[in-house]
């Protein structure tokens, strides 16, 4: 966090990209190479209600529940954060989403919603702080 050119404060929450791998894993019962490649083509962060078909059906639905479920968990652990900090709402500056997991579909847009701030895509040498 930044305010008026200082640093505040910043944070990692320590699940990411491997852990929604993992839950696609588990969720769909398949293993963690074929998750990895399920996530990367089809997965989003926003529920969508249709099928994919290819070598078999994927039901999107449930991907995107279970992709949805784990980035929600991420943001609102952040989001409880930033209400102890007394800063919920109120970074003028938004929110910059660094690291391999935010490449996934509309996590931007998950995330604008969960904070109600203006959401941005970062580079990851940000966190070289």
């Amino acid at each position: 966090m930044y305010e008026d050119g200082y640093t505040l404060g910043y944070g990692v929450v320590p699940i990411g990209g491997e852990d929604v791998t993992k839950d696609i894993s588990i969720g769909m019962q398949i293993d963690i190479k074929e998750a990895e490649n399920i996530k990367k083509t089809h997965g989003s962060a926003i529920v969508y209600k249709e099928k994919i078909s290819g070598d078999s059906h994927i039901d999107t639905l449930f991907l995107s529940d279970i992709i949805n479920a784990r980035y929600e968990e991420i943001f609102n652990k952040i989001n409880k954060h930033l209400q102890n900090v007394e800063k919920e709402g109120r970074l003028a500056g938004g929110v910059i989403l660094i690291g391999g997991g935010v490449k996934m579909n509309n996590v931007d847009i998950l995330a604008k919603d969960i904070f109600k701030l203006a959401t941005f895509y970062g580079k990851d040498n940000l966190l070289n702080l």
